[in-house]
């Protein structure tokens, strides 16, 4: 029950505020590459400007907690949402405080975007573009030469992931601000890329979240539970997996797994179950349809609460997060396979996307 009280603590304190990575840029042919470092985001606690930067050296063990800090000579600012890599460049959208703070990789130079939107959200980048997903229900166009805005669409209601395939960019429309009277979005968003306009809107289950393309073109994505306001332990509409189907745009719905965060790169999805009870991460093969393993984590693996996970571009490594939602929390590599490979402890508060360069 610890975890429960947890949970919906959390729920109500961050306003649903929650990060989740952007599709991941993976080779299927990188699986040799190293990975040097890690960059982990932290959320933080909502309206306390709490966000953080960690970075942390493979080799040498060394961890910087305030590495943003140290590289900017400021804060990061007020809940930090979504961190994506593209280019030689770092992209941190940060909600509360309507920035986007970008990170030169080899010069460690920042430049912050303001006001590019109000709470900016999600990431995606595609063609010398990133596109971000807001609060204000609109989808923003980013120039990363000039890191400037270029265009702006109105979407659905509180869009949260997007993914692109074959010239399409797909958006998550949640409504989840309005969960206190369960009045949630049920749409994913189609934008067409090169008109920057959206061409339709398919109908989905509540509370889209999460979006991912595999390899033949078929959008995978999540729905976060849906509560009636007043039971808090047992959901109107449980969390689900679901694929739009490339060929028919059919939405079908997987069944028996319930998701609380999942990944996808190379034709595997790694899904993160809502269990209170144990850590489960699951490796569902979306070729043939079938889950690999029910769970890929060491049988002796403790955690508080999973809270986020992410794939490698280099490594392929899978790294899984911790959190109590108050005290820095802690990050968890493993491998494709699950083998635990090293832990890094108390980075931040509420530790999120986790990226290697």
């Amino acid at each position: 029950m610890k975890k429960y009280y947890l949970l919906f603590v959390a729920m109500i304190a961050l306003f649903v505020i929650s990060c989740e990575s952007s599709t991941p840029d993976i080779d299927d042919d990188n699986n040799d590459k190293a990975e040097h470092s890690l960059l982990i985001l932290h959320e933080g606690v909502m309206n306390n400007n709490t966000a953080s930067l960690a970075k942390y050296d493979i080799e040498s063990e060394k961890l910087t907690i305030d590495y943003f800090n140290e590289i900017s000579k400021r804060g990061l600012g007020d809940t930090a949402s979504d961190m994506i890599k593209y280019g030689g460049k770092v992209y941190i959208s940060v909600s509360k405080s309507n920035t986007v703070e970008v990170i030169d990789i080899h010069t460690g130079e920042v430049t912050q975007i303001n006001n590019i939107s109000q709470e900016p959200n999600k990431m995606v980048a595609h063609g010398g573009k990133v596109y971000l997903s807001s609060y204000d229900d609109t989808v923003t166009r980013i120039d990363t030469i000039s890191l400037q805005k270029e265009a702006t669409i109105t979407v659905g209601r509180d869009p949260e992931g997007l993914c692109v395939w074959d010239g399409k960019l797909y958006v998550a429309n949640s409504g989840a601000l309005d969960f206190i009277n369960n009045n949630h979005d049920n749409t994913i968003s189609v934008i067409d890329i090169e008109t920057f306009k959206e061409e339709k809107k398919i109908e989905v289950g509540k509370n889209p979240f999460q979006l991912y393309p595999d390899s033949k073109g078929n959008i995978y994505f999540s729905t976060r539970a849906v509560y009636d306001g007043i039971d808090w332990i047992n959901p109107k509409y449980p969390a689900s997996l679901c694929v739009i189907d490339a060929k028919s745009n059919e939405v079908n719905t997987i069944e028996g797994i319930v998701p609380s965060k999942f990944v996808l790169a190379n034709n595997i999805a790694y899904i993160v179950i809502e269990d209170y009870d144990k850590e489960i991460v699951t490796a569902y093969d979306c070729m043939s349809g079938e889950v690999i393993k029910d769970n890929i984590l060491p049988a002796d693996f403790k955690m508080t609460t999973p809270y986020h996970i992410s794939i490698g571009s280099e490594s392929n490594n899978l790294y899984l997060t911790e959190t109590d939602y108050t005290t820095p929390g802690n990050v968890h590599a493993f491998d494709k396979d699950g083998v635990h490979k090293y832990s890094v402890k108390a980075t931040g508060i509420n530790p999120t996307v986790v990226i290697e360069y």
